[in-house]
């Protein structure tokens, strides 16, 4: 509410409305993440594989856990805190 407010009254620059609207949409999606392993885990889920794009955008960090396969699901980090604007899945397998 008071981000709304802060922006209805120009108390924020563009562009500082638009860092905190990132980070705001960085939490969530992290939210959403610890959420579904959580939801996985209590399904009786145990692996999961990292799962890239394909493009030419992918960093060699995401490429390297895509290439570790299926693996214990809590040793996979969340998709999108590997780094900013990752847009990266997780796939599962009981």
């Amino acid at each position: 509410r008071d981000f709304t407010q802060e922006i209805a009254a120009g108390k924020l620059s563009e562009a500082q409305a638009a860092a905190r609207a990132s980070t705001y949409g960085d939490s969530a999606y992290s939210r959403y993440w610890e959420l579904d392993r959580q939801k996985q885990e209590t399904a009786g889920v145990t692996m999961a594989r990292f799962k890239t794009m394909g493009d030419e955008k992918v960093c060699p960090a995401c490429l390297e856990l895509e290439g570790q396969g299926f693996v214990p699901l809590a040793r996979l980090p969340n998709p999108g805190t590997v780094h900013p604007g990752c847009r990266c899945d997780l796939e599962y397998q009981l």
